[in-house]
């Protein structure tokens, strides 16, 4: 899943698999750039666990130059598409990684810790600044941004 920047000028698409996350100009839909998920991780602390993190299906604007990118383990990255970077790393309260063993036992133990969840079912930018997630229990939670 993508999306447009608040201007409309662009929008982004998720990656599939592997790959990386694109943005084209609109309504052109020229190549306007990308940043690859080795390029990503390589800037973002590794939580340990037996598989290393990637990146999710969900990817979209929150300003005219900073995307926001949902990983594997249910972190989410604020990436600036001029200088490719992490910006930060946004933890919503309520909705923060969790480490799992392999019986799928919630753990803290960093030995232990086999693969992450979070429990966002999914993440919508509604205004701007304003974020709206649901919780896989059905639960709508809001926050506020200042970027």
């Amino acid at each position: 899943m993508g999306g447009f920047s608040p201007d409309e000028s662009l929008f982004v698409t998720a990656p599939h698999y592997d790959e990386g996350i694109e943005w084209y100009s609109f309504p052109l839909v020229n190549h306007a750039g990308e940043i690859s998920q080795s390029e990503i991780f390589d800037n973002v602390d590794p939580l340990p666990a037996e598989e290393p993190d990637s990146l999710n299906y969900q990817t979209f604007f929150i300003t005219d130059k900073i995307i926001v990118a949902l990983t594997r383990f249910g972190r989410l990255l604020l990436i600036n598409i001029d200088s490719r970077k992490i910006v930060t790393e946004l933890t919503l309260q309520e909705l923060e990684p969790k480490g799992y063993d392999e019986r799928g036992q919630e753990t803290q133990d960093p030995e232990k810790i086999y693969d992450y969840a979070s429990d966002l079912e999914e993440l919508k930018f509604v205004a701007p600044n304003q974020l709206v997630a649901r919780h896989n229990s059905g639960k709508l939670l809001s926050y506020s941004l200042s970027l």
